[in-house]
């Protein structure tokens, strides 16, 4: 079986409204993946749910 993935990019100084508005589809998807950035070093983070 295929595993359904929303991936958000969190990014900039408020993460809550990215991360509130793909809470809304939990019950869509199997994982929901976020990835944060750090502006000054452009960094990427991965965290999942």
């Amino acid at each position: 079986m295929l595993e359904k993935v929303f991936l958000s990019l969190v990014g900039g100084r408020s993460a809550t409204p990215t991360i509130m508005g793909s809470l809304q589809f939990l019950e869509e998807f199997d994982r929901i993946k976020f990835l944060l950035c750090e502006h000054p070093t452009n960094q990427c983070y991965q965290a999942r749910w």
